[in-house]
């Protein structure tokens, strides 16, 4: 009898060792095919603001003048750009909010590679009133969808009908509260930005073109953080956890138990967003340390500075983005900057693995 239980035993742990591999793979193939839905959408939208960059571009090689009135470009080349415009992409204002977030930040990611290359960039405001223009005349909207332009960007989506995942350490759930786990995208969008001033940048729009950069992507909730992953940085949605684990190996070489790296607690995959989950590091980024501290203290020399570039020429070649602004500091109490023993932890955090 108790040889046969123990048959039976073992071949229940088979089957349930078997559906959980089953369900793990489903769940693996369900996520690349919503990355895959997610990034021909951000592709259409990105490809969308190339061309219309292109017929600036053009435009101003072509003239020396700089953004022109939207009657003053070549036909072919505006109706192209209206032509070509995924209206599809546009069923709403948050479609078009969203929209305009996605190709207002592309081009002015375009506008500061060009700017790098010739010296020259948009005129903010004629540039403004020129995509505001394209887009409206292509989707047909009547009113001044310039103004759209100062409202607060908006780079998630709302897609209740897409796939849904909620992949988190068990003895966070107890730390959440039940509106959380009903609303993934609406409970993390509505968090406060980590550790920045959110009246100072990216009220609107529009100030993409002078700062290509998501700083709405990162939301702290007590000692949680929240990541809305770029797929143009990385290879697939959790690649930066799977990253963080390679660079903590590496990083065991260097035998500094100061050294951490940022500590992943799981991630979500809500209404065509994808969230990773860490814990909240409280420390001084080093960059900002060198930009405040700048003519006063030599912060080239301390500790902490050379730890960081201890790190940097460790990883050089293995991780694409390993600057001054990943690394965060956290000094002993009653311990300056400079001090050859402040340090307590060094942590590396953001794993993207794409510029």
């Amino acid at each position: 009898m108790r040889i046969e239980q123990c048959k039976n035993s073992k071949k229940n742990e088979i089957l349930n060792l078997f559906k959980n591999t089953e369900k793990q793979e489903i769940k693996e193939v369900k996520r690349s095919v919503e990355e895959k839905r997610i990034s021909r959408i951000e592709g259409r939208i990105y490809n969308w603001a190339s061309l219309l960059f292109e017929m600036w571009k053009d435009h101003y090689l072509l003239t020396g003048e700089y953004i022109p009135e939207i009657d003053d470009y070549n036909h072919n080349r505006l109706d192209r750009a209206v032509k070509y415009l995924p209206k599809d992409l546009i069923s709403n204002k948050k479609d078009l909010k969203y929209f305009m977030s996605k190709a207002f930040l592309k081009l002015g990611k375009l506008d500061n590679e060009f700017r790098e290359e010739l010296g020259v960039g948009f005129s903010y405001i004629e540039n403004q009133y020129t995509v505001c223009n394209v887009i409206a005349k292509a989707i047909g909207y009547k009113k001044d969808l310039s103004k759209l332009a100062y409202l607060k960007p908006v780079l998630y989506r709302e897609d209740e009908s897409s796939y849904k995942e909620i992949n988190i350490d068990d003895r966070l759930r107890d730390q959440l509260p039940a509106r959380f786990f009903d609303n993934p995208t609406k409970f993390i969008e509505k968090l406060n930005v980590v550790d920045r001033d959110i009246s100072g940048f990216g009220c609107s729009i529009g100030d993409f073109i002078g700062v290509p950069y998501d700083f709405t992507k990162i939301k702290k909730y007590k000692k949680l953080v929240f990541k809305r992953v770029d797929l143009t940085k990385v290879n697939y949605g959790v690649e930066e956890i799977d990253e963080s684990q390679k660079i903590a190996k590496l990083l065991e070489e260097l035998g500094d138990p100061r050294i951490k790296v940022q500590e992943f607690k799981g991630f979500i995959y809500d209404q065509g967003n994808i969230y990773l989950i860490s814990k909240l590091i409280k420390a001084y980024n080093i960059s900002d340390l060198l930009m405040g501290y700048g003519p006063f203290t030599d912060f080239s020399c301390s500790e902490g500075r050379d730890l960081g570039d201890k790190i940097k020429n460790y990883l050089k070649g293995v991780h694409v983005d390993i600057d001054d602004r990943n690394m965060l500091l956290e000094l002993l109490s009653n311990k300056d900057y400079t001090d050859p023993d402040s340090v307590k932890v060094i942590t590396i955090i953001d794993f993207e693995t794409k510029k």
